[in-house]
Order: C-alpha cells, then structure tokens, then sequence
C-alpha cells in the first residue's frame, strides 16, 4: 500500500522536471544561464530567469550570487547603518534556516531566498536617490 503513493508521487515529480526546464529561456547548462543572468537588464528580470532554470541544486548558489550581486548593485549604496544591519540580518535568516538541511536542494532554496530578499530590497530602495527613511 505504501508504495502506490510513493509511485505516484515519483512519477509527479519526474514528470514536473521537464516542464521546468522548458520554461528556461536558454540552454540549461550552468554557463549558459550564468552568463544571460549577468546580463539581464534588471534585477527583477534576472530573477525571473534564476527561477525558470533553476537546477534546484547546488549550482543555484552561483546562479543566486549572480542575481544578488545585481539586485545590491541597485540598493546597497542607498541603506543606512541600521537598514545594511537589517538586509544582513535577514540573509542570515535564509542560511540558518536551510543549514541543518542535507541535500544540494537546500543550497539552491538557500539561494533563492537570499536572491528574493535582494530583489525586495531593490524594488523598494531603487525608486529613490537616497532610498526611504527608516521608520
């Protein structure tokens, strides 16, 4: 009885696999992706592109730092003292909170949390000169 479901849920996820990667824009090899995430015209649009090919494995780390690294290009400048101590806060957040996990699968999640959380920061910080005052 318990390896009907297993079945299924094997077949679910090896049947979803593909379906990802075909709505991965480029080749899926990890230069490919590494090198159309560098250039993106936004950090939003490098996002998008992160999240469509995404391995879900270790790989996504480079590709995440990719994206992180644009996106803080927009906002890292415009924080104060207490809004980097914030940002570096809740990238710490994301590690601890996949770090006991075993598995690559837990690096790319690591990763997409860090490159989300960057890409938050650069919508909300990007708009202005100097960024919002913190309240």
């Amino acid at each position: 009885m318990i390896t009907c479901p297993l079945l299924v849920l094997s077949a679910m996820l090896f049947l979803a696999a593909p379906l990802a990667a075909a709505d991965c824009p480029v080749a899926r090899s990890g230069d490919a992706i590494s090198d159309t995430l560098e250039k993106a015209p936004s950090c939003d649009a490098a996002q998008k592109l992160f999240e469509a090919c995404a391995y879900v494995a270790s790989i996504d780390s480079m590709f995440g730092s990719i994206v992180t690294g644009k996106c803080e290009n927009d906002f890292l400048a415009k924080l104060n003292a207490s809004q980097r101590k914030t940002y570096d806060r809740q990238k710490d957040a994301c590690s601890r909170k996949y770090a006991k996990q075993e598995g690559t699968m837990y690096r790319s999640f690591e990763a997409m949390c860090i490159s989300k959380l960057a890409v938050g920061y650069s919508k909300r910080f990007a708009a202005s000169p100097k960024g919002p005052a913190d309240k």
